[in-house]
C-alpha cells in the first residue's frame, strides 16, 4: 500500500497475519531530503521474530550489515536498542549488538536537496534503495513476508 504524509512518499508491506513488514519512504521538505527504509516498530513477536533469525543467521547478517559498499551507499543500520541483552539470548552471542535493537532501519538525510529538484532524483533514490534491499529482505524473512524478487522493486 501506498501511503503519503509531511511530504513525503511511503510504501508499508504487510507479512503473514497483517503486520507491518518494511517500510520506505522518501520526504523533502523544505531544503532537507531524506530517505528511509526500515523495520520501525515491530509488535512484541515481531521483534522476537526478527531477533531469533539475526541469531540464527548471524553470519549472513554480519555480512549484509557489514558490506562496505553498501554503508558507502545506505549509510549504516541504524535503531533505538536496549541497554541489556533481551531475555532468551546470550549476552556473549556474536551478535549481541543487534539483537538489542528495538528497530532495524536506514535514515539517510545527506542527500543534496537539490537532487530532488533534478532528472537524476528517483535513479538515485532507487540506487540507495537498491543498496538497503538485501538487508530489508533478511529482516522481512522473519516476518513471514513474500520474498520478492529483486526485478519487483527495480
Amino acid at each position: 500500500a501506498w501511503g503519503r504524509g509531511g511530504g513525503g512518499v511511503g510504501v508499508v508491506g504487510a507479512g503473514a497475519g497483517g503486520g507491518v513488514v518494511a517500510v520506505g519512504g522518501v520526504a523533502v521538505v523544505g531544503a532537507a531530503v531524506a530517505v528511509a527504509r526500515a523495520i520501525y516498530m515491530p509488535r512484541p513477536e515481531q521483534m522476537l521474530a526478527i531477533r531469533n533469525r539475526i541469531a540464527e543467521g548471524w553470519e549472513e547478517w554480519a555480512a549484509l550489515v557489514g558490506d562496505k559498499r553498501r554503508q558507502r551507499v545506505a549509510g549504516e543500520v541504524k535503531g533505538e536498542s536496549l541497554t541489556r541483552t533481551p531475555k532468551g539470548f546470550a549476552k556473549e552471542h556474536p551478535a549481541e549488538f543487534w539483537l538489542r535493537k528495538k528497530q532495524w532501519l536506514y535514515w539517510d538525510t545527506d542527500l543534496d536537496p537539490a537532487l530532488a529538484r533534478g532528472p537524476g532524483f528517483v535513479k538515485e533514490i532507487a540506487r540507495r534503495f537498491e543498496a538497503m534491499y538485501p538487508v530489508i529482505r533478511f529482516l522481512n524473512g522473519a516476518l513471514g513476508g513474500r520474498k520478492a524478487p529483486r526485478s519487483e522493486y527495480f
